[in-house]
């Protein structure tokens, strides 16, 4: 499979052929031109959490560089590398004072995730910490990270560790001298994404990793691979970085039972975000496939999503909005009750009267049931073909003819 990235940039174009050439070994046969912009290479690799791979494709592949565009590059590689050993240092010093107060915790992502799937800290990005605990247990975990100086962020994913309403499935912390983040999880998807993962289950298969010759407890094999492309779904596949991570387990780890994975999959009714998952790694960084899948990855469905996604993963497109998240989310997903209740999570929220509303119509305190119904009139009128019909057309894997969800900043919502 080849990536088409029609209108993308030569520097663009660069990233990519570096990206497939760490997984080929088949580097570029024409020279670089004079003309490429080497802050602007710097810039997109950043941004999608790449540089070791492009600095060590560029190294590997002995590129004639410029001595600034290789200083350049060479600068950030080493900053991204001193980070991950630091977080590595960090994460060894968090498991200890866990493991002290038997608090059993998995390491997600991070350098857990660079030391199985690259065998170097220095080859993945780490912007932080993610540790998942038992939702009993978050408590105790709280007390522990405060104790090694870290407190709750301000904002939507740090405001507080309270997991009563169900809504987060992470509290976000910073510590308070060394700027480290660490992400405490209790659940390793939200709620409304309908994934859900036991952790007794996650804990019953771990591994062990060392990091800086420690051990440290993480996902098993085929739980971390089904758990990188249910984040990678849960964010629209919206940076490379992850889409290498997986094609990286699957060219780097052959103790991968794709019967297990696929079983599980099935279960969990998470096949086609695999799948998607699984036909972006292949496009993208050039790897090839076990023989089984090629029916599942070659699908309509699965092939159109990819498409969308390979449109605007490298062309600064904006970020999804609520309502198309919602919709990547519930087309992801193979099963009808899965896309309903990913639609009712949606959906639910917009019935509710807001100051809009309120403001429209004022009311008695006696009428003020009214606003429920008004409010139900306003989605029917204002709001149909931009945002229900949509998510139901896809719950119910209609085909689409036409974007409904392009609108005018005035009329994105009722």
């Amino acid at each position: 499979m080849q990536a088409n990235f029609e209108g993308g940039s030569r520097e663009i174009a660069l990233v990519l052929a570096c990206v497939r050439a760490h997984y080929t070994g088949r580097y570029r046969s024409d020279p670089i031109s004079a003309e490429m912009a080497w802050s602007e290479v710097l810039s997109v690799a950043s941004c999608h959490g790449i540089v070791p791979l492009v600095f060590a494709s560029l190294t590997a592949a002995g590129e004639p560089l410029s001595k600034e565009a290789r200083e350049l590059l060479r600068t950030e590689f080493h900053r991204s590398a001193a980070n991950s050993f630091l977080y590595a240092t960090e994460l060894v010093r968090l498991f200890d004072s866990l493991r002290e107060r038997k608090i059993p915790a998995l390491a997600l992502k991070g350098p857990a995730l660079a030391t199985l799937l690259y065998g170097k800290l220095s080859l993945r990005t780490v912007r932080d910490l993610d540790i998942l605990v038992e939702k009993n247990q978050v408590g105790p975990a709280m007390e522990v990270l405060r104790a090694c100086g870290y407190v709750p962020a301000e904002g939507l994913d740090g405001a507080g560790p309270s997991v009563k309403a169900g809504l987060r499935k992470h509290a976000l912390l910073t510590h308070q001298r060394a700027g480290f983040n660490v992400e405490l999880h209790w659940a390793v998807a939200d709620p409304s994404f309908a994934l859900p993962l036991n952790f007794d289950r996650l804990w019953a298969e771990r591994q062990i990793v060392t990091i800086l010759s420690q051990p440290v407890a993480t996902l098993g094999l085929e739980d971390t691979l089904l758990t990188m492309c249910a984040h990678a779904t849960n964010h629209c596949w919206g940076s490379l970085k992850w889409i290498c991570d997986i094609a990286q387990a699957v060219s780097s780890l052959p103790g991968l039972d794709w019967g297990r994975i696929l079983a599980r999959a099935q279960r969990l009714g998470c096949s086609r975000m695999l799948f998607v998952s699984l036909a972006l790694a292949s496009e993208l960084c050039g790897i090839s496939l076990p023989k089984k899948l090629e029916a599942d990855v070659s699908s309509t469905k699965v092939r159109r999503l990819c498409r969308e996604v390979r449109t605007t993963l490298l062309l600064d497109a904006e970020p999804p909005v609520n309502l198309n998240r919602t919709l990547t989310y519930i087309r992801s997903r193979e099963r009808l009750r899965d896309r309903m209740r990913i639609a009712l999570r949606f959906i639910g929220p917009e019935l509710r009267p807001n100051a809009r509303d309120r403001a429209l119509v004022q009311l008695p305190d006696s009428f003020q049931f009214l606003y429920f119904p008004f409010r139900l009139v306003r989605i029917a009128l204002f709001c149909w073909k931009r945002a229900i019909f949509p998510i139901i057309q896809s719950a119910l894997d209609w085909p689409r003819h036409r974007d409904w969800t392009t609108t005018s900043p005035e009329t994105a919502s009722p």
